[in-house]
């Protein structure tokens, strides 16, 4: 008789969790609602980012050399100067720091002027090589 109380109850148990975790289950819809507009501007976007990055904008060279060298380079630089952004390209055999995104070659210069100031061989204006 005490087996038979036990299996009933086993039995109950699990007829009760079964039940409760249908009533506890939630379910519902979501809805998103935003603006047409939103992938005009991220398309938009994208052509921008893409516009920024081509190679055919002037860059002023900062450092050429070794890879330990450059990247002592291009922190030192950072720390002068927070507003530009330094970067760096191998191009065999050395590894060169390159500074600036300009559209025109006067822009370009004008920014020279002021990085000459801390670092004296920095290069004119170039248009770097294509092939990195």
């Amino acid at each position: 008789m005490n087996a038979l109380k036990i299996k009933i109850s086993l039995f109950v148990a699990c007829c009760f969790a079964l039940v409760s975790t249908k009533l506890l289950a939630q379910q519902g819809d979501v809805s998103i609602n935003q603006n047409d507009n939103i992938y005009a501007l991220l398309n938009l976007k994208k052509e921008l980012n893409e516009d920024e990055n081509t190679s055919d904008r002037y860059k002023i060279l900062i450092f050429q050399g070794k890879e330990s060298k450059a990247e002592d380079a291009k922190l030192k630089f950072k720390k002068i100067f927070p507003q530009y952004t330094p970067t760096i390209n191998f191009e065999y055999p050395n590894y060169k720091v390159y500074v600036g995104n300009y559209r025109t070659k006067i822009e370009a210069e004008r920014a020279r002027v002021v990085i000459k100031e801390k670092f004296p061989n920095a290069s004119p204006p170039i248009k770097p090589r294509k092939d990195k």
